[in-house]
């Protein structure tokens, strides 16, 4: 195995790399990926991975068989990704998503949300932090690790996947491709924290039923909502 670089040097071509990474997040916050668009961002991400000449997946989420009730399934893909390729070593995974929540009142950002804005050090814009920022950083980290002739002892998945903000299908049909990674590491925003457990979400549907009346004889009703309570 070759000598690792010390800290100072991965530091050092971190910064090397600042500028390009901070045009990317830029570039990707200008794809306005709102959950069941996140096909507006993902040739940017595709192309950045051929430039690199890493092993690329698309993999669109109709495919998966878990995709029902998905809007524009077809047009949705997860972008699945190999740190140097895929060698069958025990896998590690980095998880980003693609999708992000509406911008709400356009009117009462600083910068328009969608314009990718560069000032005063900052990235203006929706995604910039949850999780185009959280990808950019992640690829870069391994851009750098490249750059100085890491050779990982494990192959290393990038998972940027539809859907975060809504079902999660997307992580659930990554999993179909990369099943049994030894860790994975989310790039969610957490201030520099590391945070090995969190909470989940669940979506169910509840069905009440009730018997519609008059106004004027509500008695003769039975009124659904209060069931639903």
């Amino acid at each position: 195995m070759p000598p690792q670089p010390s800290n100072a040097e991965v530091l050092a071509q971190v910064e090397a790399l600042a500028e390009d990474m901070l045009e990317l997040l830029s570039a990707s916050v200008r794809q306005a990926s709102e959950s069941g668009w996140e096909d507006r961002v993902t040739g940017l991400y595709a192309e950045w991975f051929a430039r690199r000449g890493w092993p690329v997946i698309r993999q669109p989420i109709a495919s998966t068989g878990l995709a029902d009730g998905e809007p524009r399934a077809e047009w949705r893909e997860n972008l699945i990704a190999w740190f140097r390729g895929r060698r069958g070593r025990p896998c590690m995974v980095l998880n980003g998503h693609l999708d992000v929540v509406p911008a709400g009142d356009e009117q009462a950002w600083t910068h328009p949300p969608y314009a990718g804005v560069r000032a005063d050090g900052r990235v203006y814009g929706r995604g910039s932090v949850d999780m185009k920022g959280g990808i950019a950083a992640g690829l870069y980290a391994l851009a750098a690790l490249e750059d100085l002739g890491v050779e990982p002892n494990i192959d290393v998945a990038i998972e940027l996947v539809v859907a975060e903000e809504t079902t999660g299908v997307g992580t659930r049909a990554a999993a179909l491709e990369v099943p049994d990674p030894v860790a994975a590491l989310i790039l969610e925003p957490t201030g520099g924290a590391i945070v090995p457990i969190s909470t989940s979400l669940q979506f169910f549907t509840v069905e009440v039923t009730g018997r519609s009346a008059h106004t004027s004889a509500p008695w003769r009703g039975v009124d659904a909502f209060e069931r639903l309570i």
